[in-house]
């Protein structure tokens, strides 16, 4: 379900639809030093964008789980 990008921090991963291998989506994390929100030294922001056909089927709670 899930592709990642070139490296693993920092960057975002391709939610990839299981019936037919298209993008539908993406999410990422980003470590304190590159999060545009003030956050503790142990935590990372979170983000996330999925297809308006894709919403409200827990695609993203899967994904941050």
């Amino acid at each position: 379900m899930f592709r990642q990008g070139a490296t693993f921090a920092d960057s975002p991963w391709a939610i990839v639809n299981r019936a037919n291998e298209e993008v539908i989506g993406c999410v990422g994390y980003h470590p304190p030093a590159n999060s545009n929100i003030p956050i503790a030294d142990n935590e990372v922001e979170v983000s996330y964008w999925v297809a308006r056909p894709f919403w409200n089927q827990g695609i993203c709670t899967e994904a941050f789980h």
